[in-house]
């Protein structure tokens, strides 16, 4: 006998241009750290836990393009990477320069409160910052969270002409299957746009 197949209680929603564009603004304003965070989560689709791995010297730059070495879902070691933009660096470089003197060995990202500073940055306090921008633009609903960040990422890919493939490498899926979800994601908010319901209201 089969167990019914568990589903979740949220689906996770990504942002629109103009929603990531309030919540970048947001962040500006705020803190070069969140900010930082916020950017590379935005553009790389890098999930929290990789970004609280990450270290100082896993920003490099391979065959000319700068890169974050990242250790990946599943994986021992940082085998895995994702582009760094000037935009994304941009930001990073701004909050490195905060800290004054690093090492490579260092964090990339460091706490700043006063129980844990220097040390680094949990997957708790990345996930409670980036809530408290989505609140603050009104996004204050579970279906968003720090993950949705992520859907953004790749919806944002396709919207503007990137291929299911891309969005794939990208987010490192190893099946496409997975990706197409967030075509799924775009159909249903171009349906909400225009929803077919409304040609009834022509009628009668």
């Amino acid at each position: 006998m089969k167990s019914p197949k568990r589903q979740n209680k949220f689906r996770r929603h990504g942002l629109t241009p103009e929603q990531s564009q309030r919540l970048l603004s947001y962040f500006s304003e705020r803190s070069p750290r969140d900010y930082a965070i916020i950017s590379l989560l935005l553009r790389t689709g890098i999930r929290t836990i990789e970004l609280c791995r990450a270290d100082i010297s896993d920003l490099t730059f391979q065959s000319g393009q700068r890169i974050l070495k990242i250790k990946g879902k599943g994986h021992d070691d940082k085998d895995s990477f994702v582009c760094i933009t000037d935009k994304t660096f941009q930001a990073i470089d701004a909050y490195l320069r905060t800290r004054g003197r690093i090492k490579l060995g260092d964090p990339l990202f460091t706490s700043d409160s006063n129980n844990s500073m220097g040390k680094r940055l949990t997957t708790k306090t990345i996930s409670s910052t980036a809530k408290e921008g989505l609140r603050h633009i009104g996004l204050n609903c579970p279906e968003f969270t720090a993950h949705s960040l992520r859907h953004t990422c790749a919806e944002t890919i396709l919207r503007a002409g990137g291929t299911i493939q891309d969005a794939q490498g990208v987010l490192r899926h190893a099946s496409s299957v997975t990706t197409q979800i967030y075509i799924q994601s775009l159909s249903e908010e171009k349906r909400l746009l225009n929803p077919a319901e409304n040609l009834i209201e022509m009628m009668f």
